[in-house]
């Protein structure tokens, strides 16, 4: 049974909710967002323009990365409308799919206008108001050719694996946003940033209890820097088959 033995609640209602504000959420609620699919055969995409005077009629080409790309090599790059390429820029394809995500934290850096111009000359990319989030992967256990196989959940669930931590189904009642999460996977080797802004988070009404939301930072933690705290060494020897 692993934790589920331990802890009975694990998510909880997020009170006020506030429909369609990402900049609001609270670190452990849960919002849909785009998470990409990692390939190790990255895809460039290569665009040509029909004519060059034809600023619109723009021909894609999807190839493999190659030693070539973001170097600028052989290539001509005429502008695209709305891309600015410079020689050692590419654009990349990549498969994503809307998944149930934690807010973990901002990684937010502000500077002040006198400071904007002082320290980067006004450059703004170099202020930030992005989040960090953790995506969530279904367990499929109903179907075994696709998620986590029963056995390996069960490890998990022992906090056998400081990368994968264990999300059991939400039986949180009288939700706002008809999302209970589903038996899931959270994989802290797909941690991932991204820009708080609406259609990119759609946050919903649930989020972890702040007991449990303590333990996916320790995980956290310990995968990042490989330090584990005395908490989550007790909850393992805890959870240990007698």
């Amino acid at each position: 049974m692993g934790i589920t033995q331990l802890l009975d609640n694990f998510y909880e209602q997020v009170r006020p909710y506030q429909s369609g504000k990402p900049l609001k959420m609270v670190p452990g609620q849960i919002a849909w967002v785009p998470t990409l699919f990692l390939d190790k055969n990255m895809t460039i995409i290569d665009a040509e323009r029909a004519g060059r005077e034809d600023h619109k009629n723009i021909k894609l080409k999807f190839n493999r990365l190659n030693s070539n790309h973001f170097r600028g090599l052989g290539r001509e790059k005429l502008p695209i409308p709305s891309i600015r390429l410079l020689p050692n820029e590419e654009l990349m394809a990549f498969k994503a799919k809307k998944r149930p995500c934690i807010f973990i934290s901002k990684a937010e850096f502000f500077l002040s206008e006198e400071e904007q111009k002082k320290l980067t000359g006004g450059k703004r990319h170099h202020a930030t108001e992005d989040y960090i989030f953790v995506p969530l992967y279904s367990t499929h256990k109903d179907d075994e050719s696709k998620g986590f196989a029963p056995q390996f959940v069960d490890r998990i669930k022992h906090f056998d694996y400081g990368h994968f931590v264990y999300m059991p189904d939400c039986k949180l009642r009288n939700l706002e946003t008809n999302y209970p999460p589903k038996e899931g996977i959270a994989r802290l080797d797909r941690l991932f940033v991204t820009n708080p802004i609406v259609p990119n988070v759609s946050p919903t009404d649930v989020k972890l209890t702040d007991e449990y939301f303590k333990i996916l930072i320790y995980h956290l933690k310990e995968y990042l820097f490989q330090e584990t705290e005395s908490e989550l060494h007790d909850l393992r020897e805890c959870l240990k088959p007698e």
